[in-house]
């Protein structure tokens, strides 16, 4: 039996831009949880993270989960599965 695998995207530090992770392969799952945790918040910035699955036969990117502004420190969850309710 294959377990569920941790793995850390982005280190903590600042960001000023906007930015995106490496390619990931869920191989032996069919959803994800995503944590974003924001531990400070310096003006008005805010995180819109975006969950995205590609087309493997022409290669193109589309929205799987497109999130919304995160402005305020605090852990945000996003999950992704077949069937899953949006909330």
């Amino acid at each position: 039996m294959i377990s569920n695998t941790d793995i850390t995207l982005l280190i903590s530090a600042a960001r000023t831009a906007t930015l995106d992770t490496a390619e990931q392969t869920n191989t032996h799952g069919r959803g994800c949880h995503v944590i974003i945790n924001v531990t400070s918040i310096t003006d008005t910035p805010s995180v819109v993270p975006k969950i995205q699955g590609r087309d493997p036969a022409s290669g193109e990117w589309y929205d799987l989960l497109p999130g919304v502004a995160i402005i305020a420190t605090g852990m945000t969850v996003l999950k992704v599965y077949p069937g899953i309710a949006t909330i």
